[in-house]
């Protein structure tokens, strides 16, 4: 629990010195992006970083960004481009069978850090907290990673590995909407020809079938330490 709020930033974590990712967001942005790309109007950029922490593990697109903030979406895409090479963001495109759907679809974006993530939103939600952390994780163990989503449904992670896809889906706290949770992932894994799902949980861990589709729950901690 404590690691999905202060993250793993080594001088955050010993200090917990809410003032450092004010410090570092300002170096980064004020200091390596101006230099760098010659940015004229800096808080622009630091208002998108804000905004993309708002919106950890929602879909987003480059028009609905630069319409909140006044910019062309031909801006908004070069000042995403600045955070993902500055390190401080993470983009995650859909899956999607044409490479035309993966490119101009939506987006998912992440923040590197969860204590980042934190000290930007001012709050900690849990859900957004814990998939930021699962899609890092995912960043070093798999080869491809997508997120899913058509005709309303969702799910966090397409995942291959090894010649071999899954579907991902972090749920830290189930509630009651297991079941419903269960059905919406079996029903995707079946259209994609998909027979394993991986639900990342709190502290659940079993494995059943359902319709011909294994689902194995594990909590956070302990896939966090799997190869």
């Amino acid at each position: 629990d404590e690691y999905l709020k202060v993250g793993g930033y080594p001088e955050y974590v010993l200090s917990q010195n809410p003032q450092y990712f004010a410090d570092l967001v300002e170096a980064v942005i004020f200091k390596d992006i101006v230099s760098l790309y010659g940015v004229r109007n800096p808080q622009l950029v630091r208002d998108l970083l804000l905004l993309l922490s708002d919106r950890g593990g929602h879909q987003t697109s480059f028009t609905k960004l630069g319409q909140i903030l006044g910019l062309t979406t031909d801006t908004v895409r070069e000042y995403i481009e600045y955070l993902k090479q500055t390190f401080l963001v993470y983009e995650l495109r859909k899956f999607a069978f044409s490479r035309n759907k993966q490119v101009y679809a939506a987006k998912k974006f992440y923040l590197n850090d969860n204590g980042l993530l934190f000290n930007l939103a001012g709050k900690l939600n849990l859900g957004s907290a814990t998939e930021q952390i699962v899609f890092h994780a995912l960043r070093q163990k798999a080869s491809q990673v997508f997120f899913y989503y058509e005709n309303q449904l969702e799910v966090d992670f397409v995942v291959n590995t090894a010649g071999k896809t899954i579907l991902m889906e972090s749920k830290y706290e189930l509630g009651l909407d297991k079941e419903r949770i269960e059905q919406q992932l079996t029903k995707i894994a079946q259209e994609l020809n998909i027979t394993n799902i991986q639900i990342v949980t709190k502290r659940e861990e079993k494995s059943s079938t359902k319709d011909g589709v294994k689902l194995n729950y594990l909590p956070l901690w302990k896939y966090l330490l799997t190869e």
